[in-house]
């Protein structure tokens, strides 16, 4: 039930439940107030409805009601506006950088932007992709690359640089190494690459690491330990720091000889190359070889073919085998070539020194009964060797 009283404005004053309905011939500005809620209500004439309001302010709780509703660039915040109809662009979104505007993609969408210009570039033009489906210059980005490529940088455009950098060269180091594993058993190093035109000489080699040379290469390297045989199978060369600065190398060739060759560099000098494999497997002589240039310690070895056709060989009557040692320090040889014979027993044996090869000296002995023990042997000069030295004198 509604009660309606009047006031000395002739403005009804209405008392009733909030289930009631509530009348609508009303003056404009008329009261209702509900006495179940404690809600009250003023009358709107013009729009006919009942605005309830509040009986601390005076004002009400629907927003539509508000004559001075908040704005942006002038424009009132009633609905769902977007960017474009408050006068704002879309946020920029940094898409990551291209090396020219030719690269920059053909859609997008807008407040997408790209830097152009190379990674290694301290000012990068921006490019933001408009409404009109554009892409439009906007301006210069001056950045500062951290010298140290930090993952810590709080510039996101630095940080994506560095990403694209080091990616970049996570690949290249991915395809070397594949690269390097294919061409060598031994798996990676540098290669010491030599031609006719730039060769490369071993004592030049002083920078701690690990290298390779493939056969080709060998052709070209100086002051290698196999040279004079001329077998030229591919080596790794591992070069190790000594103490108080020197350094040793350590040349290790593959084709199954089992060879080990090692000098140290004293002094700024590099020492003589000594072949750890010694009683190893024979290396065989290279065909027109000279026996003079044979002075890495090892063992040699040649078909009777090949024999004779060998400068500075003391028998060329068949098959031989030379060994090479040292006799006392790096710079004193001794050779021994034994001669490949069933009737006789033969030794050619011969030093260097600093003046050279001294002339050659033959042991000969004829078997023996195990009976009978006496010293048959006798040690003479080979007539037909040659020697550099023919000065030395030898003691019998």
């Amino acid at each position: 039930m509604i009660t309606q009283m009047y006031n000395k404005n002739s403005v009804s004053r209405f008392f009733g439940l909030s289930t009631d309905t509530k009348p609508t011939d009303c003056p404009n500005g008329s009261k209702f107030y509900e006495i179940n809620t404690g809600k009250k209500y003023n009358f709107d004439k013009e729009n006919t409805l009942w605005r309830e309001f509040s009986s601390g302010s005076g004002g009400t709780t629907d927003y539509t009601d508000l004559a001075n509703k908040p704005s942006i660039n002038n424009v009132p915040l009633v609905g769902n506006k977007t960017l474009s109809d408050l006068g704002l662009v879309n946020p920029i979104i940094i898409k990551g950088r291209v090396n020219t505007t030719l690269d920059l993609p053909v859609d997008g969408e807008e407040g997408w932007m790209y830097f152009v210009g190379l990674a290694t570039d301290t000012e990068l033009k921006e490019y933001v992709y408009t409404a009109d489906s554009r892409w439009e210059f906007i301006g210069y980005n001056n950045i500062v690359i951290d010298t140290a490529m930090s993952t810590t940088s709080e510039n996101p455009v630095q940080n994506k640089i560095i990403t694209e950098i080091l990616n970049g060269l996570a690949d290249d180091i991915s395809n070397l190494r594949t690269l390097l594993d294919s061409k060598i058993q031994y798996g990676t190093g540098v290669e010491l690459t030599a031609t006719q035109d730039n060769p490369v000489d071993l004592d030049t080699i002083t920078t701690v690491g690990t290298y390779f040379a493939t056969s080709g290469d060998l052709t070209y390297i100086t002051n290698a330990p196999f040279a004079p045989n001329g077998i030229l199978n591919p080596i790794r060369l591992d070069v190790i720091a000594l103490a108080s600065g020197r350094r040793q190398q350590i040349v290790r060739p593959t084709g199954g000889s089992g060879d080990v060759f090692v000098r140290n560099n004293l002094s700024g000098n590099w020492g003589a190359w000594r072949n750890l494999n010694t009683f190893g497997l024979a290396q065989g002589i290279a065909t027109g070889a000279d026996l003079n240039d044979y002075t890495v310690p090892g063992i040699y070895y040649c078909n009777a073919a090949t024999s004779s056709g060998l400068s500075n060989n003391p028998y060329t009557g068949g098959a031989i085998k030379l060994y090479v040692e040292y006799l006392n320090s790096d710079s004193r040889y001794i050779q021994k070539l034994i001669p490949s014979k069933s009737d006789t027993f033969q030794i050619f044996y011969r030093q260097y020194t600093d003046r050279g090869w001294g002339s050659w000296y033959l042991f000969e002995g004829t078997a023996v009964s195990s009976s009978t023990v006496s010293n048959t042997g006798m040690l003479t000069q080979a007539a037909d060797a040659e020697s550099r030295s023919p000065d030395m004198d030898y003691q019998a």
